[in-house]
Order: structure tokens, then sequence, then C-alpha cells
């Protein structure tokens, strides 16, 4: 990947940045997979080389989020779901080195996120018809007879 990038006299980060090129920095990035093995870009993640998380951003990015919109169905929420995916990734890069099939791991992440989000969402569901049953719960019917019936006097 560096030779490509000193080929073109910029990084692949800025190539990102440049909306332009988003096709080909696709194309490129699936040549730079199969010019460079995965097992030797997760050994250069380990050591923090941000060029190699780019390659992988760039492979695996739009995998995780056509993943998470086809399960959500919410274009905005996998976006955000790939973003905390791909920051976990820099986060644990370490221990993904050791991974024998990164790719597995990375859609299990995924998976367990749109779970996690489910789960939220049917927690605050349950929280607010609870929430809509204590209000009748306390609605006083004779009040609200009594402020209709001044009302109808004023008229």
């Amino acid at each position: 990947m560096d030779d490509i990038a000193k080929v073109l006299g910029v990084t692949i980060r800025e190539l990102i940045k440049e909306e332009k090129y988003g096709k080909n920095i696709s194309y490129l990035c699936k040549n730079i997979f199969l010019v460079e093995q995965e097992r030797e870009i997760l050994d250069r993640l380990a050591q923090g080389d941000r060029e190699a998380f780019d390659a992988l951003y760039l492979h695996y990015a739009p995998k995780v989020e056509e993943l998470a919109f086809w399960m959500l169905k919410n274009r905005t929420e996998a976006e955000d779901v790939m973003q905390s995916i791909m920051l976990k990734v820099w986060e644990r890069k370490e221990e993904i080195a050791q991974m024998t099939r990164f790719s597995n791991y990375l859609f299990t992440m995924t998976k367990n996120a749109i779970f996690d989000i489910y789960n939220r969402s049917l927690v605050h569901e349950k929280y607010e018809s609870a929430q809509l049953s204590s209000v009748r719960y306390f609605h006083d019917d004779t009040l609200d007879s009594q402020v209709e019936t001044n009302d109808l006097a004023l008229l």
C-alpha cells in the first residue's frame, strides 16, 4: 500500500476525504486486499499502522454498514453502528491481530451491536407503555367533567 501511496503522492486517508474519488478508492482498496494479505494487514494494525486501519476500513466499512442497514432499515443508525464497530476495531487492534477469521469477528460484532439497539428500543417501548398506563391510572374523570361543565356554563 505504501507503494501505491507513493505513486499517487497521497495517503489513502487523504483520498477518502475527497468525495470525487469514492468509487476509485473502493476499487483501489479491493486491489490492495488482493496484493496484501489480510493477515499482514492485521499484523500491521496491531503495531498501530494507520494505513493498515485505513485499508481495513475501506474494505469492510461499507459491508458492515450495509448489513446494519439491512437489519435496521435506518441509514443513520446503520452509519452509527458502522462507526462504532470500526472504532472498536482500532481500540482492540492488538486483540484483533490474533483472530484467524477477522471478517467473522467483525460481522459478529455488528450483529451484537444491532441486537443491543433492538434491546434498548424494547426497553424504551416498555417504559413508555408503563408511563402511559400510570397516567391513565391517575386520571380523574370527575375533575374533567367539572371543567367541561364550567366551560359550557361560560358559553
